[in-house]
């Protein structure tokens, strides 16, 4: 009985010794944090952030490359895949794993940076202790948008009908993979905005959205962006422009002798549905192309009232500003009184004295351009001045 009292007391020194921190994390409940070891998880966090999105996004150049050489392989009449595309499909794939094991680590900071501040959660990285940080849906959705890409020996013919040409047309898989690769992954980009570029990551933007009960998640770093950086959405724009233009293309030139099989006749076409100009001179025969210039319209008019709110917000004064701008106003306005009562006096000793020369002349001087104003020394003596001395 001793020595199991004893061992109890060892171990309990060792939970609030210098080996407490590790014996906390392996048991799941609440770590001491010191600065040192959230510094840590939160360059952690931020490093495989970054690499996370680096993998995705090299994964969709190499996608694009490999659907463009078979594409260019098909009109030389080569039916087999080459050995680079099955070269470049490999490296997708493996890309993809490498982002997803990036990924496993960039929820362990989460995770660990949770247990810092005092959050008891379960051991590892799994469902239950995921469920206890609310990160379950966060991580499904990571991993779901990581699976589409493009797979070696895997090359099948989708057929679609078009009723715009009155006929099928004919796309491979690696195609549909590399559009659906493409628009899925670019959905990493806020986060990585968020936790490597801004500091709405940092331990200091979690306090305070914690403070004001806001949840900082990719929803809040999109509303951020949008709404106080022109440039960010400046980019935003451009990006869609490509990728629009990319699907575009790759939908419409599956049919023979069509002219939006070339890139710049599709960012034309973006970019004229985009601005609601719309010539007509070029538009979308499958029904893919019109689904993507469907999207880009709508894009295209959440992007104009984005911008235009930012425009007006961006030239908004400040209250320095704006006390600025009244003082001039004011200075301004004084300036012309000036200037408006020289002239009133002017003319007021101008017709004055005109009045004097030709009543003493008794000469009509209306055809000077000028009011003759009689001398109104009485009330008795108005309306008798009036008739005999003003002329109109």
């Amino acid at each position: 009985m001793q020595a199991a009292d004893q061992l109890e007391m060892e171990e309990a020194g060792a939970l609030s010794g210098r080996g407490g921190a590790a014996a906390r994390k392996a048991i799941g409940g609440p770590m001491q944090a010191t600065g040192e070891e959230i510094r840590n998880q939160e360059h952690q966090r931020t490093k495989t952030c970054g690499l996370h999105f680096l993998c995705s996004t090299l994964g969709v150049f190499l996608a694009i490359a490999n659907n463009e050489i078979e594409w260019y392989s098909r009109q030389d009449g080569k039916v087999q895949a080459s050995g680079l595309s099955e070269g470049l499909k490999g490296a997708v794939v493996a890309l993809t794993l490498i982002g997803l094991l990036v990924l496993y680590k960039y929820y362990d900071s989460r995770l660990a940076l949770k247990r810092l501040s005092g959050i008891q959660l379960a051991p590892g990285v799994n469902y239950a202790s995921l469920a206890g940080a609310g990160l379950v849906h966060a991580c499904m959705w990571d991993i779901l948008l990581m699976l589409p890409m493009p797979l070696p020996g895997l090359n099948v013919e989708v057929t679609l009908w078009n009723k715009g040409l009155g006929r099928n047309t004919v796309y491979n898989s690696d195609t549909l993979l590399c559009v659906l690769c493409m628009f899925a992954r670019v959905t990493f980009l806020p986060r990585m905005y968020g936790e490597c570029i801004s500091d709405l990551g940092s331990n200091a933007g979690m306090v305070f959205a914690r403070f004001n009960r806001i949840k900082l998640d990719e929803t809040f770093t999109i509303k951020f962006v949008l709404a106080n950086s022109l440039d960010c959405v400046t980019f935003i724009a451009a990006l869609s422009v490509a990728m629009f233009s990319y699907a575009m293309m790759v939908f419409e030139r599956a049919v023979p002798d069509a002219t939006l099989g070339e890139f710049a006749n599709c960012v034309w076409l973006v970019v004229i549905t985009m601005t609601t100009v719309g010539y007509g001179d070029e538009y979308p025969a499958t029904i893919l192309g019109r689904l993507i210039s469907i999207l880009a319209s709508i894009s295209a008019v959440v992007m104009l009232a984005i911008t235009v709110n930012l425009v007006i917000t961006k030239l908004s004064l400040t209250r320095p500003e704006s006390k600025v701008v009244e003082m001039m106003d004011k200075v301004s306005v004084r300036k012309q009184m000036k200037q408006c009562a020289a002239i009133a006096i002017q003319r007021f000793v101008r017709a004055y004295f005109e009045f004097q020369h030709g009543r003493a002349r008794h000469t009509n001087n209306s055809a000077q351009g000028y009011m003759v104003i009689p001398d109104m020394q009485s009330t008795k003596r108005k309306n008798q001045d009036l008739i005999q001395f003003v002329w109109y």
